[in-house]
């Protein structure tokens, strides 16, 4: 039978003693639009996640308000916050993740609650009769083609009246699941899907991640200087004898680390471990070190995630002085929309995987499909 896949991304469930916390005595959670599993919406309100190591802001709250306070993150999530998160079904909660959650009224701190969900799937009654499956038992999911397939094993099942047949995985797990089923990926006129990373590297494309994926135990320097050392081409031989050749080529990949760290504004850092820098300066040097492979396009994947208002106003002046002083083209993937409206000059707007609008930032503010999927509107 084939049904669709959602990604569930990071997302909140309260009950409404919290909310009143958080948002204020008396609040009732204001609904935006409804989800795919029936009488679940996701609201106009947003908190702030804070971990061990670092916070997460704007993250979705779904309702109605449950009987307990659960988080639910991907594995990602969880490293990036610092916190111990075990993969449970929703609402097993004993003995789970803690965290503190910061609202415009309120904070609390939650002494469990957080969790990687357990992959799933909402089956309703009627497919579940027509597949001889029952709520609670554990089966084999395939996603994907017959030349490229993935299968889920201990996939929990959700019997419920209505709906529609839907599983659901987290973004960790959509990524690795995330191969094309159709189309192509074409770049300077060469189709590039399936390609190894590094081959599209040297094609001219260039990306950070959500979540920082920087070598930590490795000095700032040596982070930026493995980026450098994409165009050597000396062999191996010419390598084991340091000929001219490989001094040479050495010497110009050095010599273009040490400007990077000076435009960057990173050259008193340069000894420090990666994993020492504070967290904006992490983004930064991760940013440095795409920039270093000279790419064409530089894809940047939510980088203002986990920083505060002010790390998010210096990203976006850090980002715009790129965009202005070097000839490529940045594509942005955030849900501040803040930074995004400071640094774009076209916005593409998604909902639930279809192109919503796409146009000047001043015409997205204003248009009404983007207002009514993202903002809601009055009845």
């Amino acid at each position: 039978m084939k049904f669709m896949v959602e990604t569930s991304a990071r997302h909140i469930h309260l009950t409404q003693e919290s909310v009143e916390k958080l948002f204020g005595a008396g609040h009732q959670l204001q609904p935006r639009k409804n989800l795919s599993y029936p009488g679940i919406y996701a609201c106009h309100e947003r908190l702030t996640v804070v971990g061990p190591k670092r916070s997460i802001e704007n993250i979705s709250v779904l309702g109605p308000c449950r009987t307990a306070d659960q988080v639910e993150l991907s594995g990602s999530d969880a490293r990036t916050l610092g916190i111990d998160a075990p993969i449970r079904e929703s609402g097993h909660l004993a003995g789970s993740g803690a965290c503190k959650l910061i609202g415009p009224a309120g904070e609390i701190d939650l002494s469990e609650g957080v969790i990687i969900a357990k992959r799933h799937i909402h089956v309703t009654d009627v497919d579940a009769e027509k597949m001889g499956i029952e709520n609670g038992q554990i089966v084999k999911v395939a996603l994907g083609g017959p030349e490229r397939r993935l299968i889920f094993d201990d996939v929990v099942v959700r019997v419920n009246h209505g709906g529609i047949t839907t599983m659901h995985i987290d973004t960790d797990e959509s990524q690795a699941a995330g191969s094309p089923t159709e189309g192509e990926i074409v770049f300077d006129g060469e189709k590039i899907n399936g390609l190894p990373t590094h081959i599209i590297a040297q094609k001219g494309i260039a990306r950070t991640f959500q979540n920082i994926r920087l070598f930590g135990d490795l000095s700032v320097y040596d982070n930026l200087l493995t980026a450098c050392q994409k165009n050597i081409t000396y062999s191996l031989f010419h390598g084991f004898l340091r000929t001219p050749n490989c001094r040479r080529q050495e010497k110009a990949a050095r010599a273009e680390c040490d400007a990077l760290l000076e435009e960057m504004e990173l050259t008193t850092q340069s000894g420090q471990k990666a994993s020492n820098l504070p967290y904006g300066m992490q983004r930064k040097l991760e940013i440095a070190r795409a920039l270093a492979t000279h790419p064409k396009v530089l894809l940047l994947d939510e980088p203002a995630a986990g920083m505060n208002e002010e790390e998010s106003v210096q990203l976006s002046a850090f980002i715009r002085n790129i965009r202005d002083s070097r000839d490529l083209t940045i594509v942005i993937i955030d849900h501040h929309m803040d930074v995004i409206m400071s640094i774009c000059d076209r916005v593409s707007v998604l909902n639930f995987g279809t192109l919503l609008a796409d146009g000047e930032p001043s015409e997205i503010q204003s248009n009404p499909e983007v207002i009514a999927a993202y903002l809601g509107v009055d009845e």
